[in-house]
Formats: structure tokens, C-alpha cells, sequence
């Protein structure tokens, strides 16, 4: 089960459309499909560094589709300045794009095990059922292909299938938050009684993506932890979603679930943690195995 994240240093939001003239797209399906290639000679004066603002910020206070286009625009642009001549800069933004489409549709059957379900009304706990699945099916999806897509390059097309799995990603995570709220406005959790095990831990791991929103994040621990004593839900995806809230409002995290996002000489390091030389002991009580078992399988996938 993967736990990425997209962080970035925070930044001030800024509104995308402040930023560019009416020669750039202004959603993540205009940006996709947008020809950068005929625009090569304008893009060249184009200050991709105007867009950071928007790429970066995580706040909650750039909508979500602003982010995945400015992270589009800024590759696209990048691809176009590299690429030499149109047809052979077309020939590379169709390659990044089969290089996307085929990566997504590979961990979607991997993901679903068979087809993927429709949304459905989530007026029912069986209608919720689905729709968790379905959402969850989509985020694991979209974190693999980002890991089996993601590339130091900066011009290429590899390059531009990368960025537009980190920008289906982002999309993706502000999909599941607004279900979630949705649901939550009715229940007080996807608890293990009522909904089950497996869409208790759906719901569980789509708010822990949903780190543009840390209020709500917190608003979901403190609605789990009503459940820690009752079995309601997993002690450990409590673990989990108390670390992430307190690294994402600036505090230690306790049960050490946080690595930092770089991976040095192969291998990741933990985030600061309160009282260390007790961690294991309360990933114990929380039913964790030792925090270097943690840390050696996430870095066995990410690094």
C-alpha cells in the first residue's frame, strides 16, 4: 500500500490565471492535449519560474486543477524549447503520452483485478463500498505509474509522461478528499462494523493523501479515534494519519510513519519523532512492527 505524497516546499498561492495570456490552456485536459510545439517561438520567452507558485503550493488555497495545469504547462514548454523542429518535438509529446497511457492502464488492471466499478450514488453504505473502491483502485494506479514514470530528465518525453502522472495524481487525490467529505457529512467514519474492513482502510488512506487539507485531516483522526477502542478501526492507519497530521501541521510525529521525501545513498531517514528511543514501543502498542522494517520497505519501493 503506498503512502507518497507530492510535497513540496510551501509556497504562496497564486492564481493560474493571473499568470498566463489567453495563448495557454487553463485546465489539466486543455494542458494534456495542448500543442506546445506550434507555440515554440513564444514559449521561449516564457518564465516557466512564474508557475512554481502555483506547482508548489499546499495549502489548500490553489484549487487542485490549477496545480496539475501549471505542472503540465511547465513541461510542455520545457519539451518544446528541447525538441528540434515541430514534427520531431509532436513525435515527443505523442511518445511521453503513450509512455503515460500504457504505464496507468497496466497498474489500473493490476490494481482492480477486474473492471474497474462505475461511481455511484453515495447515498448507501454499499453505494460508499463501491465508490471507495473505485477511488482507491484510481489513487494506487496513479502513485505507481508515478514511481515507474518518474525521471531526473527535464525535456524529454519521458519527462512529459511524468508529469502528466504526477498531474492525474493530483487530480485524482482532490477527487477522493471531496468524496470523503461528502460521506462524512452523513457518517461519522467508515468504520470496520458498518462498512468493513477493506473500505475502512480505503477511506483511511484517501484522506491521508489529502495534504492539501490538513484540517480535514485532523477532523478525520480525531472522528477514528471514537473507534481505536472498539476495533472500529485499524490501530495502525491511526498511527499512520497521526504522524501525517502532526509533520504537515509542523509538529513530531510519534509512531515514526514519516520518512523524509529524498533518498540518500539508497535509503530513507524518518522525519524528526518525538521521545525516539521509545518508538518502537508504541509502534508495538499500536500493533507496528519495528520502525527499521518500516523504514527499509519504503525505501526498497521509492529509492
Amino acid at each position: 500500500m503506498l503512502l507518497l505524497s507530492f510535497a513540496s516546499l510551501p509556497v504562496s498561492a497564486q492564481s493560474l490565471s493571473d499568470l498566463l495570456d489567453a495563448s495557454f490552456p487553463q485546465t489539466p485536459e486543455a494542458a494534456k492535449s495542448h500543442d506546445y510545439c506550434a507555440g515554440r517561438d513564444s514559449a521561449a520567452g516564457f518564465a516557466r519560474e512564474s508557475l512554481i507558485p502555483v506547482m508548489s503550493d499546499r495549502s489548500g488555497a490553489t484549487p487542485a486543477a490549477d496545480r496539475a495545469t501549471a505542472m503540465l504547462i511547465d513541461a510542455g514548454v520545457s519539451v518544446a524549447r528541447a525538441s528540434d523542429g515541430e514534427k520531431r518535438c509532436a513525435a515527443v509529446f505523442r511518445k511521453g503520452a503513450r509512455l503515460f497511457e500504457k504505464r496507468l492502464k497496466k497498474r489500473l488492471r493490476e490494481r482492480s483485478g477486474k473492471d474497474l466499478p462505475d461511481a455511484q450514488a453515495a447515498d448507501s453504505i454499499e453505494g460508499i463500498k463501491i465508490n471507495l473502491r473505485r477511488l482507491w483502485v484510481l489513487d494506487q494506479a496513479a502513485r505507481m505509474a508515478y514511481l515507474d514514470l518518474r525521471t531526473d530528465d527535464s525535456d524529454t518525453a519521458e519527462f512529459w509522461a511524468f508529469r502528466l502522472s504526477v498531474a492525474n495524481a493530483v487530480m485524482i487525490d482532490a477527487e477522493s478528499g471531496a468524496f470523503i467529505r461528502q460521506v462524512l457529512e452523513t457518517f461519522d467514519w467508515v468504520d470496520i462494523e458498518r462498512f468493513g474492513e477493506a473500505a475502512s482502510n480505503r477511506a483511511w488512506l484517501l484522506v491521508q493523501h489529502a495534504d492539501t487539507d490538513v484540517d480535514f485531516q485532523a477532523e478525520a483522526l480525531s472522528r477514528m479515534e471514537a473507534y481505536l477502542e472498539t476495533g472500529g478501526v485499524s490501530k495502525s492507519n491511526y498511527a499512520y494519519l497521526w504522524d501525517r497530521v502532526a509533520v504537515n501541521q509542523g509538529r513530531l510525529q510519534r509512531y515514526g510513519t514519516q520518512p523524509v521525501s529524498d533518498c540518500v545513498d539508497g535509503k530513507l531517514k524518518l522525519k524528526p519523532a518525538e521521545d525516539p528511543d521509545n518508538l518502537d514501543a508504541r509502534r508495538q502498542a499500536m500493533g507496528m512492527g519495528p520502525v527499521a522494517d518500516h523504514l527499509a520497505q519504503m525505501s526498497a519501493t521509492r529509492c
